[in-house]
């Protein structure tokens, strides 16, 4: 009968989630968690998709104050006013280099954004970018495909 299989297949699915429930509550997510690392990461295309979606949780996660929320997303425009870069900037304060002014700029890959490169540009060619970490975040996971949100013009 089908509607008995869909029945005791829904009430086999709610006791599952019930159970895994209390196993989380009774003190079993670290071997649950293990347990689910283990078998997800031996999925041929899942497995690539969940090691970088755990990368980037664990990136998120506060780790001794090296938090991604700490940095502000910026636009630097090489040359002054040639080729426009979404990068991070984790620290506000300028460094001297021979006499000029540099900011900190980590430039990331896409679409894993905890890789790329830590460039020292000068002062000037670093503006504010003006959206969160998490659109700055969704832009690079996306590779583009999300823009980063336009700014108003003035004429």
């Amino acid at each position: 009968n089908a509607y008995l299989a869909y029945t005791l297949g829904t009430a086999a699915l709610l006791m599952g989630i019930y159970a895994l429930g209390l196993g989380v509550q009774l003190g079993l997510r670290r071997p649950l968690q293990w347990l689910t690392d283990l078998t997800l990461r031996r999925i041929p295309l899942f497995g690539k998709l969940y090691n970088l979606a755990d990368r980037f949780v664990d990136l998120l996660e506060k780790k001794e104050g090296a938090d991604i929320n700490a940095m502000s997303p910026v636009w630097c425009l090489f040359g002054g006013d040639g080729v426009a870069v979404l990068a991070l900037m984790p620290n506000p304060i300028p460094i001297d280099i021979d006499g000029r002014s540099y900011y900190a700029v980590l430039v990331p890959t896409a679409p894993i954004p905890i890789g790329g490169g830590l460039l020292y540009v000068p002062v000037e060619w670093v503006k504010p970018a003006n959206i969160g970490v998490d659109a700055f975040t969704s832009i690079y996971l996306s590779m583009g495909i999300n823009p980063p949100p336009q700014s108003p013009r003035t004429v």
